[in-house]
């Protein structure tokens, strides 16, 4: 039998210190929000649009204040879902089509060539309907990606306002506001509308409509 645990915040923080030289704080503070995943842990504390987007995420709930601010806010989460799946695409994109344009032998000469070339249209239309249907996977994935950051704010507020003694994974100080100008109840009421969201994205529930009904229950509470 093989027990696996979820390494903890200390050690995911020393793995970037020690591999990466990422400064400890940093490194610490990309692990509690990462919650035990290295590789995102890596890139909340590498890459500055990463970081970004997700502080444009942990705005939500301070914005979420009547219906405007809500319908924004839930424009703004969709659209950061889709410039996040647009840069992973493009790193993925590319690559597979000049990889099938060799293949085709595009560039090269000699006997059958034009003939192959002929032949790569229709490859390539198959190449990119794939990489289209990829790309609102991505752009989903990522969304939920979102949307769980939010659940986990969510869950520090909860954990604040009935005083557990457990890690957070956002600063106390983004938190304390929030926690107490709300309740235990009116807490899991909102992290109910997040789950509530996510499962309207795996029924295939426009994006922004599925984020929109999220963002007023935030608002209502």
């Amino acid at each position: 039998m093989v027990t696996l645990v979820v390494p903890s915040s200390d050690a995911v923080a020393q793995v970037l210190t020690d591999r990466d030289g990422i400064e400890p704080a940093r490194a610490l503070a990309a692990a509690r929000a990462a919650q035990g995943h290295i590789g995102r842990a890596r890139r909340l504390a590498t890459d500055a649009s990463a970081a970004k987007r997700r502080a444009d995420v942990l705005r939500v709930p301070a914005a979420v204040t009547s219906l405007g601010p809500a319908l924004s806010a839930a424009a703004t989460l969709v659209r950061t879902a889709e410039e996040e799946a647009k840069a992973v695409t493009e790193d993925l994109d590319e690559p597979e089509r000049e990889a099938l344009r060799r293949a085709f032998g595009e560039g090269s000469s000699g006997k059958g060539v034009a003939k192959a070339m002929r032949g790569m249209a229709g490859a390539m239309k198959d190449l990119e309907d794939r990489q289209k249907s990829r790309a609102t996977r991505v752009k989903r994935d990522t969304l939920d990606q979102a949307l769980l950051e939010l659940a986990l704010f969510y869950r520090d507020i909860l954990m604040l306002q009935l005083g557990a003694d457990t890690e957070l994974a956002n600063p106390e100080s983004d938190l304390r506001k929030l926690a107490s100008s709300s309740t235990p109840e009116a807490t899991l009421r909102r992290l109910q509308a997040i789950m509530h969201c996510r499962e309207l994205l795996t029924l295939n529930v426009a994006p922004l409509l599925a984020a929109e009904e999220m963002t007023l229950s935030l608002a209502e509470g």
